[in-house]
């Protein structure tokens, strides 16, 4: 690894904004503290590597990272990228070249809870700082220890992640015709309610809400087919309190009412 440059840690006002812009090498960036979003496009972008290029704010994105207190964003070169801050915040980050097998990581977002990354970096900074004899040298060896550690935490969290994943989607299936309070269940994952939202539409291509009025139509339907359960009493056991909305949904979903459906087959 090489690094090209260091920004050392900077302060960055609450609700201040770094416009959209990227590089053509690597950028990991560690907030010390505060708390904001970043958002960015995952697809890469050719241009001039000499240089850090701004993007015209219209430009839309459609993926983020929340970030607080010690958390890493890593983003792969010419990935587009801004900063919004909510608080007043800390932010150190450094530019390097990595080649193929130095460091295969995609874009990403973690939280070092340890503070083992944290260490590395003001190490690095202190390298920098004193520029002792071989400090180049010494501030690419820390990098290459934080990038590896970076990379275990990582795929640590990812598995604990889907772990927890599983059994939140776990939940969601046996309890699908329930009231599920989306908030808490978020809550419960280390999400904001938005964040959420997002990566469960990201996993499962639908929102929550769609998801499980699929399977309320699909548990429905099963009964409709193989019982002869009064219409209401189906609306019910599907999660519908009020049996207009459940037969609407259903002929929505269908082509046609639910006893119309069962005439049907």
């Amino acid at each position: 690894m090489e690094v090209k440059y260091i920004v050392h840690r900077q302060p960055r006002d609450k609700r201040q904004y770094i416009p959209a812009h990227y590089h053509s090498y690597y950028e990991l960036i560690y907030y010390f503290s505060g708390a904001g979003v970043t958002h960015y496009y995952p697809e890469n972008t050719p241009h001039n590597p000499s240089r850090l290029t701004y993007i015209p704010s219209f430009m839309k994105y459609n993926r983020q990272f929340e970030f607080k207190e010690r958390s890493c964003v890593l983003y792969q070169a010419d990935t587009i990228h801004d900063e919004s801050y909510y608080t007043d915040s800390e932010v150190f980050s450094v530019v390097f070249e990595a080649s193929q097998g130095e460091c295969d990581l995609k874009t990403l977002s973690l939280l070092d809870a340890s503070g083992v990354i944290e260490s590395y970096i003001n190490h690095i900074e202190k390298e920098f700082e004193q520029k002792n004899v071989g400090y180049p040298a010494m501030i690419n060896s820390l990098l290459t220890q934080a990038i590896i550690t970076l990379e275990r935490q990582y795929l640590s969290q990812k598995n604990e992640s889907n772990e927890l994943w599983a059994q939140m989607c776990n939940y969601i299936d046996d309890y699908f015709t329930t009231d599920i309070n989306f908030e808490m269940l978020a809550q419960s994952t280390g999400y904001s309610l938005g964040h959420f939202r997002e990566l469960f539409k990201q996993r499962m291509g639908v929102s929550p809400k769609t998801y499980i009025i699929r399977k309320r139509m699909d548990f429905a339907k099963s009964l409709v087919e193989s019982t002869t359960l009064p219409m209401q009493d189906i609306a019910m056991q599907a999660g519908y309190k009020d049996y207009f909305q459940f037969s609407a949904c259903f002929k929505k979903t269908f082509g046609a009412s639910p006893q119309v459906y069962r005439k049907r087959r």
